[in-house]
């Protein structure tokens, strides 16, 4: 889920204590934290966290530049919640402002914070394939001081610590690393090529779906090869403002190693930061295994 705040805050940032890779050599990372994905064959990667000693479902976000809680798990946990830390938070399809709670005892694997300070984000788009509402994001408030393994198909996400390693190995056999910066919100941005387009993407991991703004569309003459229409979703975005969605089926996607054939990517919307960006999302890559490396800054798929 794209989510830029307007504001930092001073949270308590969980750490792992737990070692690394011993030098600045060659590295084959060993996952320090280990989470199943609450729900099987789901195309969104949502594990099980615990706030205050209760299970929560969350997903992990790597679009989102701070985690968050929902209103409904702050009600019924009784969070502590403090109007007086609006924050502005802009999103696709609007902004509003939204308050802030402070989890006492947060775990995450076996990761553990305290204190924890959370913005209150309705999420009414991501409902959980037993019909619930999601409970919060991980975002890369906490993302980023780890590697992510996301392998949805084997229903596992992992945390991997590689402090002080050089070269990132994640896996034997043909690797295709692709370097990335990073957006304002802390989300990897890499180059792809759709249907003979350079474009930079972003990947976010809390977007059900790819899509691409009417900006860009237009901007990078996509619409004029008039890609094929194949139908148009309501989508609910920042503070529950609605926005409707054409969605087009692209000739090829290519990033690294892999090509998508025939992409479905939803064009509509507005949101500045990402007017020109591609976001790719679970749609995409629910049936690859992403390996982000924050410690060299690459991107590893298959």
């Amino acid at each position: 889920m794209f989510v830029n705040f307007a504001f930092v805050l001073a949270g308590i940032v969980m750490m792992l204590a737990l070692g690394g890779c011993a030098s600045s050599g060659v590295c084959k990372p060993k996952p320090v934290a280990l989470l199943n994905t609450a729900f099987p064959n789901s195309p969104m990667p949502i594990v099980r966290a615990r706030m205050n000693g209760l299970p929560v479902d969350i997903m992990i976000d790597t679009g989102g530049a701070f985690s968050s809680v929902t209103p409904s798990v702050a009600t019924a946990l009784n969070l502590p919640v403090e109007a007086s830390k609006s924050l502005l938070v802009a999103g696709a399809g609007g902004s509003t402002f939204t308050s802030v709670a402070t989890v006492r005892d947060f775990q995450l694997g076996a990761a553990r914070g305290s204190k924890i300070l959370l913005p209150v984000l309705a999420l009414s788009d991501h409902k959980l394939p037993d019909g619930r509402h999601l409970g919060g994001l991980i975002g890369n408030d906490i993302l980023r001081y780890y590697d992510i393994d996301i392998d949805l198909p084997a229903q596992q996400v992992f945390l991997v610590d590689t402090f002080d390693c050089g070269t990132i190995v994640p896996w034997s056999g043909a690797l295709h690393p692709v370097d990335f910066g990073k957006a304002g919100n802390g989300a990897p941005k890499f180059p792809v090529t759709l249907d003979g387009h350079r474009l930079t993407a972003i990947l976010d991991t809390g977007a059900a779906s790819s899509f691409l703004s009417e900006y860009l569309f237009h901007a990078s003459g996509l619409a004029a090869e008039h890609p094929q229409i194949v139908g148009e979703r309501k989508y609910s975005g920042v503070g529950n403002q609605i926005f409707i969605a054409k969605l087009y089926r692209f000739k090829t996607l290519i990033f690294g190693g892999l090509v998508w054939h025939h992409p479905i990517i939803a064009v509509g919307g507005h949101l500045a930061q990402i007017d020109n960006r591609l976001v790719i999302g679970d749609n995409l890559t629910a049936r690859h295994e992403i390996y982000i490396s924050n410690t060299t800054d690459q991107l590893f798929a298959r």
